[in-house]
């Protein structure tokens, strides 16, 4: 993993005066933060727009005849009634996160930053595909707002893990130390001695940056900094830089439901998958069984759960396992890359729909006839329910895998990972 120089104009990374909500008159934070706007559904933003008139949902998922609008009216509303202060230093932000996984404790540490916004594939590196959609609602509100609303969220590569070691012991007050109702608990400290905001843009800037969560916010970011040239600020982001080497990264997967019809030939599946994959199969009763298996297995793998007017007389579930070997030379792997279709997103879209499934064209969109769910309880609902066709499971990428795809210059499929938790939105803001 190589390091990138730090540019012609000074730091690629720098402190800024951020805005945040004033303690003396927002009393409870939890009330007013927000998990990324892309995962908060229609039940859980009417909830938060219920909780406190000022959280920070109204302005990254407005509502109204013409939402943008009234997403920079709030803002400028919050700024002038004092509800949201400018920092009176520029500075950097310590964010740790403390969560349990599978009954273990993990604490996610980073540092928040601006980084000056140039074209991928230099030193900022991105993993996913982006959507034309979502770009252009993010790029109508940033035009409105003037201001980043939520960090993008990128890692670096330090073995020795530097910035963990000098912000080890903090013996300053955080500034939001919150337990959000996921049991989450976030502290946000600020970082303005001159010494250690110095030490932190050098090593930071210096490094390449692979982009974690917030494509669409990144390219949105950059599209603007080309309209508004010349523009202070606007060609700057706010990003979180997070260690790949922090024991706390973890990163889980996203699963998939299918809603267009599929005719199930079990036969002809199985002889195309059999090319590849070894192939278990499941009845309706065997569910625990199939779960077991699918946790269990440390091969490369997927799980299908099928609807009762799919599987008819087939498999209600079946687990599909292989290894990285049997893609070369197979006929049914043919012109695509080994290093890739060890991710599990990669595999599903690029080999197991289209040329085990037969699912090509339109129907094969993941825009178009796919949804996404974190919890493989949410997928066996629906499916059960007749919501979706199918679903399907995907294990957990690693992180070593999507950084190998970056480097090569490769995008995978929209939500090929999960780095969990998610960041908050409202703990900072930076205005333009």
């Amino acid at each position: 993993m190589k390091n990138s120089p730090a540019g012609r104009t000074g730091p690629a990374v720098s402190p800024f005066r951020g805005l945040l909500y004033n303690r003396k008159k927002i009393r409870k934070m939890e009330k007013v933060v927000a998990p990324p706007y892309d995962v908060i559904s229609p039940s859980y933003r009417s909830e938060l727009y219920k909780r406190d008139r000022h959280n920070v949902v109204r302005l990254i998922l407005p509502s109204g005849a013409d939402p943008y609008s009234a997403a920079a009216r709030t803002f400028q509303q919050w700024c002038h009634d004092d509800i949201l202060t400018q920092n009176g230093k520029p500075s950097f932000y310590l964010y740790h996160q403390t969560f349990m996984i599978h009954g273990r404790k993990f604490v996610r540490k980073g540092i928040m930053g601006i980084r000056r916004l140039e074209p991928w594939g230099r030193s900022i590196l991105p993993h996913e595909r982006t959507l034309a959609a979502p770009k252009r609602d993010r790029l109508r509100l940033l035009r409105e707002c003037q201001a980043n609303l939520s960090p993008v969220f990128s890692l670096y590569s330090d073995p020795s893990r530097q910035c963990e070691k000098w912000f080890s012991k903090m013996r300053e007050k955080p500034l939001f130390d919150l337990t959000t109702e996921d049991g989450i608990r976030h502290q946000f400290w600020s970082i303005s001695d001159p010494e250690q905001v110095k030490k932190v843009s050098s090593l930071l800037s210096r490094k390449t940056l692979y982009i974690a969560d917030g494509h669409h916010r990144y390219e949105t970011a950059l599209a603007y900094s080309k309209e508004e040239k010349g523009r202070k600020g606007a060609d700057s982001v706010m990003m979180f830089f997070s260690n790949l080497n922090d024991p706390g990264l973890v990163v889980l997967p996203t699963h998939r439901l299918y809603h267009s019809p599929i005719v199930w030939d079990w036969k002809k599946i199985t002889r195309r998958a059999g090319k590849v994959f070894t192939i278990k199969t499941y009845s309706v009763t065997q569910k625990k069984l199939f779960l077991a298996a699918f946790q269990k297995s440390s091969k490369i793998k997927l799980g299908v759960i099928l609807g009762k007017k799919v599987a008819g007389s087939g498999p209600a579930f079946a687990l599909f396992e292989t290894s990285a070997q049997k893609f070369r030379g197979s006929s049914l792997a043919k012109g695509l890359a080994p290093h890739r279709l060890v991710l599990g997103s990669s595999l599903l879209h690029d080999l197991f729909v289209p040329r085990v499934l037969g699912i090509k064209g339109a129907r094969a969109s993941l825009e178009e006839n796919f949804t996404f769910e974190k919890e493989i309880e949410d997928v066996l609902k629906k499916v059960s329910r007749g919501e979706a066709t199918a679903g399907f499971l995907l294990p957990s990428p690693k992180v070593s895998d999507v950084v190998s795809i970056c480097e090569r210059g490769e995008v995978l499929p929209q939500k090929t990972t999960f780095f969990y938790p998610k960041l908050l939105s409202g703990l900072v803001f930076h205005k333009f």
